[in-house]
């Protein structure tokens, strides 16, 4: 049962996983379940960014929105999950950061669907205005990352400045 008063996605969040069930009561099934679950997030977000990467190599302009489209909703769901810890007051980018070389292999293959995209809309045959569309959509999610990525730095030294040796 969803508490009314809780807050809309913290409602959302439960009833999209049905925290209620006594599934979740046993707790070597609810470990189980949320490495399984871990391992199928992860599994959908790499397989998504390999998926679009093919997408935009393979198809080529044809297939550019849906590339677009499942590189958006993989961008949606880690946001959701990233939005979810953090409202329980866990910080995920501090403590699970990709490093070594599950950050190498996530750059080659985000940097395969970036240079794919470029070269779905290269050869298309459109005019410039759609390259320069290209650029301008590349360059305000570039920007809106880096703010993120800025704007999380600030919150980790105001919190190390606070509270020294977290």
């Amino acid at each position: 049962m969803t508490d009314t008063k809780a807050p809309l996605f913290d409602r959302f969040a439960s009833a999209v996983a049905d925290f209620g069930s006594p599934f979740y009561a046993e707790e070597r099934q609810r470990d189980v379940w949320n490495e399984a679950s871990a391992f199928g997030l992860q599994f959908f977000l790499w397989g998504s960014l390999v998926l679009s990467a093919v997408m935009f190599w393979v198809g080529g302009q044809p297939l550019l929105p849906w590339g677009a489209a499942l590189m958006i909703f993989a961008s949606i769901g880690s946001f959701l999950v990233l939005a979810y810890v953090k409202r329980l007051g866990v910080d995920v980018p501090v403590k699970g950061a990709l490093k070594g070389r599950r950050m190498l292999a996530f750059l080659v293959v985000y940097l395969a669907d970036v240079l794919g995209a470029l070269h779905a809309v290269a050869t298309s045959g459109s005019g410039s205005d759609t390259v320069a569309g290209f650029f301008a959509g590349l360059l305000v999610v570039a920007a809106g990352i880096v703010g993120l990525l800025y704007g999380q730095s600030r919150q980790r030294r105001r919190q190390q400045a606070t509270h020294p040796g977290l």
